[in-house]
This record gives structure tokens, sequence and C-alpha cells, in this order.
């Protein structure tokens, strides 16, 4: 894990595999994929394990715009934890978009504008283990649902990244609208008007308590995990069957 000044060694959840003796955990991360992370190998029931970064989604034109704020706020967050790193990752397929896309390629432009900064690194596809490891090296996985582009808020109908990011043990920073009120259940969610300064300093704010609150970082590790596993197909079957009539059932 990174703070401002010394490095500090995270030990992954008993139910995460470990290469090692611990894992270090260094910085903020955001994806954009479906099943960014294999499952299997995060120790979550989960069963939507994509197989090459083909099957990713092209980022529905918003992974670069919601990757945008986090690159505007990335400065702030620095001046509290010099040390932090920003990984953010997306789709190849993005990038054929853009080279025929006009609009898109001038949005890219723009994100590669401001990923010019320091302790900023942008990657494109990876092949599910080195994202899956990716994630479980990080300390926060942020999300602020806005596309940038349109000015709009993302209304995520589930989140598959937020939900692999809990099983990767990341300290999850997300907006509190659409599914991610229900999905994120060990994390931040902030809530406001994602274009004006409270919300982004609130969610600057939890970024940083994120990347330095061991107490948080531990809790991250411990209860993400313990509650993704509950994600496969059997915990599915018992929520569904909780919401059956009984007598139907028996009838």
């Amino acid at each position: 894990m990174a703070t401002g000044r010394t490095r500090i060694r995270g030990t992954p959840s008993a139910a995460t595999p470990a290469t090692g003796t611990s894992t270090e955990r260094t910085g903020i991360r955001e994806t954009s994929p479906p099943c960014a992370t294999d499952c299997s190998r995060c120790s979550t029931a989960c069963s939507q394990t994509a197989t090459s970064s083909s099957s990713w989604t092209p980022t529905r034109s918003c992974g670069h715009s919601r990757v945008a704020r986090v690159l505007e706020l990335w400065p702030l967050v620095r001046e509290q934890v010099p040390d932090a790193e920003f990984v953010h990752t997306y789709a190849p397929v993005y990038d054929r978009i853009a080279d025929h896309d006009p609009t898109v390629r001038a949005h890219r432009q723009k994100i590669r504008k401001l990923a010019d900064q320091p302790r900023v690194r942008s990657l494109s596809g990876l092949a599910q283990p080195k994202l899956a490891e990716l994630m479980r090296s990080s300390l926060v996985w942020a999300h602020p649902s806005f596309s940038t582009r349109y000015g709009t808020r993302m209304m995520e109908t589930s989140c598959i990244g937020a939900m692999e990011a809990q099983a990767a043990g990341c300290c999850v920073v997300a907006a509190s609208w659409g599914a991610l009120s229900e999905t994120v259940q060990v994390g931040r969610l902030i809530e406001g008007d994602p274009a004006q300064g409270p919300f982004r300093e609130r969610f600057t704010d939890a970024i940083v308590v994120g990347l330095t609150d061991e107490r948080i970082q531990a809790r991250a590790q411990t209860e993400g995990p313990e509650i993704a596993s509950g994600w496969g197909w059997d915990g599915v079957a018992e929520m569904v069957s909780a919401l059956v009539d009984p007598a139907l059932m028996s009838g």
C-alpha cells in the first residue's frame, strides 16, 4: 500500500489466493470492463469470468468519460498522498472507435492530456490474470459514475466492476446513484451534484482515506471478499427463493 512517505505491506484476506506471504497494494485503480477480475482467482463464487480482453465492452463511451473526473481530482489527491499512483484501463476497441469517430477522438485526446501528470498510468487491454492481479494489488477502486463527455450521471444497472473490486479487497469509492447504492456494500458512496465542488471534495477525501486509513483498508480486504462470495449462483438462488412465496413453492 502507499501512503505519503512509507510503503505498507498489506496481507490479503484468507479467502484471497496470495502469490507470497503478502500482497503489496499501491494506489488507486479505475477499470471499465465487464468482469474485470478473473473471479475464480479472487475466490468469489461469481462465474462471469471473461476469457480475453476482446470480450470487454467498448466502455459504453463512458469509461474514458468517468475516468476524466478522477484525473481532474488527482492533483488534489496527491497533495495529501504524494506517492499514490492512479492506473486506469480500457478496452482496445475504444481506440478503434476513436480512430473513426471525430467526437470520440477529441474526447480521447482530452483524456490523454489529463493523464499527462505524475503518478498516472493508462493501460489498454489486459489479460484476465493480469487485470485480476492489478485489482488485488490496489487500495482504492474509484467510480464517480459521471460522463464528462455528455455532462450527465451514469445510472448503473448493477456494476460488475464494483462487485469485482470488492471481491479483490479494494476500498470502493463511488457515486451513490443508480444500482451502486445496492452493489457497493463495502466502501464509500458519495452523494451530491458531480459537477459541483462539494461532491468533488467529498470524493477526493474518500479516496485519500482509502489510501491512508489502515482500518478502512483492513475492512475492505476482509469484508469485501466475504460479501462477494454470496454473489455466485448459489447466492442468487437463495435471494430469489426468499422472494418467492413458500406456498407457491409447495403448490
